[in-house]
């Protein structure tokens, strides 16, 4: 199980990084900066349990917290 619930800002980040998205890239699409996006992804990763963006991704797709591009 999840250690904390993500709030819909990390799930806003988790969806960006699993379709691809760089930290720059999400930042400007979120509005803040990119230490900002750093930060958010240093807590993601520390609830989820995953240590990097593949990780995250395929985390999120096992759990639904993202759509995959072929379904």
């Amino acid at each position: 199980p999840d250690r904390h619930v993500l709030t819909a800002r990390e799930k806003q980040v988790i969806d960006a990084v699993a379709a691809g998205a760089s930290n720059s890239i999400i930042a400007a699409r979120l509005g803040v900066t990119r230490d900002t996006i750093k930060h958010h992804l240093t807590n993601i990763f520390n609830k989820t349990g995953t240590g990097n963006r593949l990780e995250l991704a395929l985390f999120a797709l096992e759990r639904g917290l993202v759509q995959s591009e072929k379904s």
